[in-house]
């Protein structure tokens, strides 16, 4: 196991810096050929966006970037990766590299952080909403199309919008580790109807007509798709009915479930006011 002596998180400088952060996205994505190259960071970099790398002991083992952008109306900052090489991971580098990139993002005058995951991966869904503090209002059918890498192939790349929302009292609560307690989910309606076979196996989309549900999703769903790539498919076809379905009636995804092995997303009929002083 990897111990950590000094763990530095600091702004990519030098060209083995941007050169790192390649080598990174190629072990962990399992690619080359999309590797988002150094020119294109430092640009980032150069021109108001951040590009942040987790040092320990001289070797870069992590990093987040991000870019400015604009769209409804509104400036923010848009992360577009974070990556923490895979003997490195479970030690809070990841957490800290979002504490560095929120920093920088206050810093510039903005209030709003964005990025995309997969909401099928529990890991990011506990990571980004229960831990960190995002809410999710927006769902994108198969946003980039066909991926080639290792963990996205043979899957249609829907994506979660994540909103960070720097300077609430949400965030500032959730980062400092001040978090509701899950218990008082746990009598919600799960909304998916699974059955328990080798690995649980989703059924259909039931829809009701609660102010706050629960929706189920793979306890660890890269491991479905080793499985059976037909049933991660079916995962995927009827979460994104389910989540369709409420996140264009008004629902936010506020928190995330871990119960007995399995997952749940928590939605809740909210306004985005009363959503963020949770």
């Amino acid at each position: 196991m990897v111990k950590i002596k000094m763990l530095q998180i600091r702004e990519a400088e030098k060209d083995e810096d941007f050169f790192a952060i390649e080598k990174i996205q190629e072990i962990v994505w399992g690619i080359k050929e999309d590797v988002v190259p150094f020119h294109i960071l430092r640009a980032i970099k150069h021109m108001g966006g951040c590009v942040y790398v987790a040092e320990i002991d001289g070797k870069i083992v992590g990093f987040v970037y991000g870019f400015v952008a604009k769209k409804w109306n509104k400036v923010f900052l848009h992360s577009h990766q974070l990556a923490v090489l895979p003997e490195y991971r479970n030690k809070n580098i990841g957490f800290q590299l979002k504490l560095k990139q929120r920093e920088h993002a206050i810093k510039q005058g903005f209030d709003l952080v964005t990025w995309t995951y997969d909401p099928l991966m529990s890991l990011n869904g506990y990571f980004n909403v229960h831990k960190l503090g995002g809410i999710v209002r927006k769902y994108y059918v198969n946003f980039y199309g066909r991926m080639r890498d290792k963990l996205n192939i043979g899957i249609p790349s829907d994506r979660f919008l994540l909103e960070w929302w720097v300077k609430s009292s949400r965030v500032e609560k959730r980062i400092k580790g001040i978090r509701p307690d899950s218990r008082r989910y746990e009598a919600l309606p799960n909304v998916i109807e699974t059955k328990e076979e080798k690995i649980r196996i989703p059924i259909k989309f039931n829809p009701v007509d609660e102010k706050e549900i629960l929706i189920e999703i793979p306890y660890d769903y890269q491991l479905v798709k080793r499985i059976d790539l037909n049933i991660a498919l079916k995962w995927r076809l009827i979460t994104r009915e389910a989540f369709l379905y409420y996140l264009t009636r008004d629902y936010i995804i506020i928190d995330f479930l871990r119960k007995e092995n399995r997952n749940f997303y928590v939605l809740t009929k909210a306004t985005l006011k009363d959503a963020l002083r949770e």
